[in-house]
Parts: structure tokens; sequence; C-alpha cells
């Protein structure tokens, strides 16, 4: 893994521990992937740290083989707040109150020019 990856990586799981730190065991993972890649997606999140009885709890690992299946999702499990990198995901998360669009990562020429004021930006 090259330096970028691995501090890109280590900043991601001091984030996710500072969202167990306010909400607990109520911090999902709600992803988009295809069948075939599941496997893989469920290898990398237990490899790297993020689900584990310390981190986000395996039971609160959810694929959806859509991104519009995300909302249905966020309804069932009365998700408050969502992080995605995807602004029309966030778009359509209807019953979700606080959205963030994380745009670390994001080359310039694909972050939108235009963010609902319900939406809040996320900088890397």
């Amino acid at each position: 893994m090259n330096p970028c990856s691995t501090l890109r990586l280590t900043y991601a799981l001091e984030s996710v521990k500072k969202l167990i730190e306010l909400f607990e065991y109520r911090v999902y993972i709600v992803s988009k992937t295809g069948a075939r890649t599941v496997y893989m997606s469920w290898q990398w999140l237990t490899k790297n740290g993020f689900v584990s009885p310390e981190m986000i709890l395996a039971s609160n690992v959810r694929f959806v083989g859509k991104r519009a299946d995300k909302g249905s999702v966020c309804r069932d499990l009365e998700i408050t707040y969502f992080i995605d990198n995807r602004l029309d995901v966030l778009q359509n998360l209807s019953s979700v109150k606080r959205k963030y669009l994380l745009t670390a990562g994001i080359r310039e020429k694909n972050k939108p020019s235009f963010v609902p004021h319900d939406i809040l930006i996320l900088h890397s």
C-alpha cells in the first residue's frame, strides 16, 4: 500500500472511532456493491479493522445492490446522519436529517458545482 493510501486509511479509521464514541453501537456501513464483490468488500472491511467488536459491529453492515436502495435501509434503521461521497445518493435520502458529502478522493473535475443547503460538505 502506498503512503497516501495508508494515511487515508488511518484517517478513516480515526474518524470511525470518533463516530463510535458519539453514537456507540449505532454506527452502520451501508454500501452499494455487486453480488460478486460483497465477499471482497467484507474481507477488506474486516482486514482493515473497520468491522470488529471494538469498531463497527458485523451486524451493522448492510450491502445493497443499487445506490437507490440505501434510502430504504436508512428508513428501516431510522438512520439520522449519513456520510457518502456521492451527491445523488444523499439527495435521495429523504428520511435522513443530517447528510454529509465527503469530497476526499473526488477529482476536482468530478466535484459538484452546486450542493443543496441541507447537505454539508466534508473536505479532506
